[in-house]
């Protein structure tokens, strides 16, 4: 799965009219606008621009949603980067070093806990070294 955001946002927005869009209109606004409605939390899609993702009642929330999105994409990002290298470990066949790296990324993700897949990282049907 490719994330399509390179980063995060958060812009106050206000209501604007919309013409005849049958849909609620809104452009930036600054922090204090008297009619500033919601903060926006917006993805940045490259050589595209911003994307609404979430409107939130206050910058606090708004500033919560954006930091969660970016710990999820750099998890993301380096669970994909260890998934890379633990399958060229394990084609070159090293399997109990595969699995020793697998149960670091899993214990660094916290989607583990401190036991091990495997013995430790050690196989028990051959083929490590």
């Amino acid at each position: 799965m490719k994330i399509r955001f390179d980063s995060f946002e958060v812009h106050p927005v206000k209501k604007v009219d919309g013409g005849d869009s049958p849909y609620d209109c809104f452009e930036q606004c600054e922090g204090n606008d008297p009619e500033l409605h919601a903060w926006a939390v917006y993805g940045h899609v490259p050589e595209k621009g911003l994307e609404c993702l979430a409107d939130c009642p206050s910058k606090e929330k708004a500033e919560l949603v954006k930091n969660s999105l970016e710990i999820a994409c750099l998890k993301h990002g380096a669970l994909v980067a260890a998934a890379k290298a633990v399958v060229n470990r394990w084609e070159r066949g090293d399997l109990a070093d595969a699995v020793r790296k697998l149960n670091s990324v899993l214990r660094c993700a916290g989607l583990s806990d401190d036991s091990s897949l495997l013995n430790n990282g050690e196989t028990t049907s051959g083929g490590g070294k």
